[in-house]
């Protein structure tokens, strides 16, 4: 029997039993929540053989969801004083939190919550936290950037400069030789100023980050690292019962008319240079069965994608496809490894809540490649290059021992390349009416 899942609820439960078990995360103004991986969850409890899974939730050296590393870090470290941490960028680690969920019987889940930081002094970018706090420099005037020097080193502002001398240039430490001597002990006639003033009039903000609080300077001046890093788990169970909506006899009977007006649209929607072989082996069974249902809670995306390697297609008709598409000057070619296709289709909710109506993204790319079986483009005509320059010689009455140079001279005159593509990045973006494939 076909069914759809009502996967917003699945979401909605699984987000909540993060939100309960992940202890580490509780107060933190950030939410982890399971955003991604629609299509495969719903493989994962659809398809009876399947008893385990995993997926990533967050990944901390991720640009957007550092401030979650931060948080975990200066959590640990909260009592340390000053200290220095960095989670790990190198490829064989893991980072971040990961969801691994097990099957327990056809309506219920067991979900695992990874918490994994790798912490690494070489292969990261460390930054300098305080008990449990994260030190964020670039937001503190020049003047909290000496307080918190001061707190480091744990001295006073009198004895600040003789802290900071064996750590600073030789360049830096003669801005200061009217002030103090050789060890930064300070003269008598600046005894009674403020420390603070002195070093702004004399190095700027700019010379006092990079002399002083560089995470280098700080290893060198002592700050420890923290370097051990840690996994935990948080577990919890789903109940899924009343997430399945199975489609009746109609809508069965309605997914094959479904398919067809989705291939019918993007053969339409597509450049020549995509092969509509390539369409037809799109699997949108489950596109299908997800319109098919018409019922809101299933509305969800729904990705379906095909890559196509070694065409044995007419390799000059898609050449030219290509080539037209991307209105292309006289150029070479390789096409030794033929032709790579690739279509991806994604399903969205119309934002008015239409169950009939859809809204559709639709990427595509299509490549020949190659180190040899050169192609030659020119004006507008498609050629072998071999064949391109045995016309030259016979017309310039050449010597085939002059073909290699005659080559080399046409790779020099015009433009060449190792991969002749036509994609879209962005995406085309479509609307399908199906409402007419539906009984009342």
């Amino acid at each position: 029997m076909k069914m759809q899942l009502d996967i917003n609820l699945i979401y909605s439960r699984i987000n909540q039993g993060i939100k309960d078990t992940v202890e580490s995360l509780q107060g933190f103004p950030r939410e982890l929540a399971l955003t991604d991986g629609r299509e495969a969850l719903a493989k994962f409890i659809k398809n009876n053989s399947a008893t385990k899974g995993r997926i990533e939730l967050l990944d901390f050296n991720d640009n957007d969801y550092y401030q979650f590393s931060d948080h975990l870090i200066a959590r640990r470290g909260k009592g340390r004083g000053f200290y220095l941490a960095g989670v790990s960028y190198h490829h064989s680690t893991e980072t971040g939190f990961f969801l691994r969920f097990n099957k327990i019987s056809a309506t219920e889940i067991e979900c695992i919550v990874e918490e994994k930081v790798a912490l690494s002094a070489k292969d990261s970018l460390m930054r300098l936290y305080e008990n449990d706090t994260r030190v964020y420099m670039g937001d503190l005037s020049y003047r909290e950037l000496i307080d918190l020097f001061i707190r480091i080193f744990q001295c006073t502002p009198n004895t600040l400069l003789r802290s900071m001398f064996p750590y600073i240039s030789n360049e830096a430490r003669l801005k200061f030789d009217d002030v103090c001597d050789e060890s930064g002990e300070i003269n008598d006639e600046y005894a009674d100023q403020d420390i603070r003033e002195l070093i702004e009039s004399r190095i700027t903000e700019e010379e006092f980050r990079d002399e002083m609080l560089g995470c280098r300077k700080l290893v060198e001046i002592g700050v420890p690292i923290m370097n051990r890093g840690w996994s935990k788990s948080y577990k919890f169970t789903v109940d899924i019962s009343d997430a399945f909506v199975h489609l009746n006899e109609s809508q069965v009977k309605s997914i094959p008319a479904i398919e067809a007006r989705i291939r019918e649209v993007l053969n339409e929607k597509v450049p020549r240079s995509v092969e509509r072989r390539v369409i037809d082996q799109l699997n949108l069974d489950v596109m299908a069965e997800n319109i098919a249902v018409r019922d809101p809670r299933c509305e969800t995306g729904v990705f379906t994608s095909i890559e196509v390697e070694g065409s044995d297609d007419d390799l000059e008709n898609i050449a030219l496809a290509i080539l037209e598409g991307r209105k292309c000057e006289d150029i070479i070619f390789g096409t030794s490894d033929g032709i790579e296709q690739f279509i991806s289709l994604e399903k969205y909710l119309r934002s008015d809540g239409s169950k009939d109506s859809y809204r559709f993204e639709l990427r595509f790319k299509s490549r020949v490649s190659g180190l040899s079986n050169y192609m030659f483009y020119k004006d507008g005509y498609l050629m072998y290059l071999d064949d391109f320059i045995e016309d030259v010689m016979k017309e310039n009455g050449l010597s085939e021992d002059q073909y290699e140079s005659v080559r080399e001279e046409i790779f020099e005159t015009y433009q060449n390349t190792l991969s002749l593509s036509h994609w879209d990045v962005i995406g085309v973006r479509l609307s399908i009416d199906f409402s007419d494939l539906f009984e009342d």
